[in-house]
């Protein structure tokens, strides 16, 4: 599956250099909607405060050890090729990085978040946007809980999943996982926002009509 023009805006953190290392520096999302700060409840979501102690249980290094480096250059690569067994590869070498960072940092470390977004950007260059779409709403609500509700990392993974969400077919899997996305999207964007009313409007259709399964969905390039 190659990517549409937009969708390279939409890339976690685009070429990964060194900075990516860094736990205190933030990915480039690209082009992002700002939050409605009017609209956005802030209760929705709690905030795990930074201190001296939770830093410590992240880790006592400022950046993923340099060993995971070439495996993060091995999945990204899948990025520009996308060709079936080189995603089949990078999926089993991103399912593995995940794993080692997990073990290492724990779930709620930005190093565990960012090898789980890899996993739904390959999700979606795969063919599979119901997974992407699961993942994304994981990492952004995960995102939500260490940085806030509209921390860029997380509206920048909550855009992600909407744009994974608008390509699944599933009606099913569409209405399990939109009430989530519309929450989550309303916490990071605000209720008023565009994204905000899509993902509603998407959702009101499929509910309203069940057996339509091209409702709402967002019309290809």
């Amino acid at each position: 599956m190659r990517l549409d023009e937009d969708e390279t805006e939409l890339l976690p953190w685009g070429v990964v250099d060194p900075a990516f290392w860094q736990t205190d520096v933030e990915p480039d999302p690209g082009p992002i909607e700002h939050a409605d700060t009017a609209s956005t409840t802030s209760t929705a979501t709690e905030t795990v405060p930074v201190t001296d102690d939770t830093a410590a249980d992240q880790g006592d290094e400022a950046g993923v050890p340099e060993e995971y480096g070439p495996q993060v250059a091995r999945i990204t690569a899948a990025f520009v090729d996308p060709e079936p067994p080189r995603l089949e590869a990078a999926a089993v070498e991103a399912a593995l990085l995940d794993a080692q960072l997990t073990a290492r940092y724990g779930e709620r470390h930005p190093h565990t978040v960012n090898a789980r977004e890899l996993r739904g950007w390959l999700a979606l260059l795969s063919g599979d946007p119901s997974t992407a779409a699961r993942w994304y709403l994981h990492t952004a609500s995960t995102n939500a809980t260490l940085a806030g509700p509209t921390a860029p990392n997380t509206v920048a993974s909550a855009q992600r999943a909407v744009h994974c969400w608008s390509r699944v077919t599933d009606v099913a899997t569409l209405l399990e996982t939109g009430p989530s996305l519309s929450a989550l999207v309303a916490s990071s964007l605000g209720s008023g926002s565009d994204t905000a009313r899509y993902v509603r409007t998407r959702l009101a259709g499929h509910t309203s009509d069940p057996a339509s399964p091209t409702a709402g969905t967002v019309s290809e390039k």
